[in-house]
């Protein structure tokens, strides 16, 4: 006998399928641009031009089948169907999700995307399926440590990571400055 999927937030929660966490999109500037601009972030040369916009599908395997997003997790799939009300299966039907327009991520590069990124709440839904989507495709970097791989040019950052950076340069930025008075002082 088949379980029934509660389709709400906190089971969801409960389950791990969402998280109360925050996953940020951010492109990986061409390595060898950022020796040639002043601000690699708003060259339009070091990545892509202002208003381009990108679009991820669901990708397909060499046979040409939708590819599973949920790894086979049919539990999970079943909540996310149960609670969007869409059919997240992998078969080819007319009212497969994943083939429809609506599936795809699409990223316009705008400035912002060059200095914070991309938001996705993973308390929410549809962007965590947006992420899986991302999770999927070839030049994204599933996490920090893996950006520096040649073929990557975005890279899926938890917020964790994003605030231990920015505390890092902030706690660098008061280095510099307080070895800077005291040179400074002893002038």
């Amino acid at each position: 006998m088949e379980q029934k999927i509660e389709a709400t937030r906190e089971f969801g929660l409960e389950k791990g399928y969402l998280q109360e966490k925050v996953i940020w999109l951010r492109p990986i500037p061409d390595r060898s641009m950022t020796l040639m601009t002043k601000d690699p972030r708003n060259s339009i040369h070091s990545f892509m031009y202002e208003g381009a916009v990108l679009e991820w599908p669901v990708p397909l395997n060499e046979r040409l089948d939708v590819m599973d997003p949920f790894k086979g997790n049919s539990e999970e799939r079943k909540y996310f169907e149960a609670m969007l009300s869409l059919n997240l299966g992998t078969a080819k039907t007319p009212d497969c999700y994943w083939l429809k327009p609506e599936a795809k991520v699409v990223i316009k590069k705008e400035a912002s995307i060059m200095s914070t990124g991309v938001r996705f709440d993973m308390s929410n839904p549809e962007d965590v399926l947006r992420v899986k989507i991302l999770r999927m495709q070839r030049e994204v970097a599933p996490d920090w440590n893996s950006k520096d791989i040649p073929h990557y040019k975005w890279v899926l950052i938890d917020e964790e990571v994003v605030d231990t950076s920015k505390k890092k340069v902030t706690d660098m930025t008061v280095k510099v400055w307080s070895h800077y008075g005291g040179i400074s002082e002893n002038k």
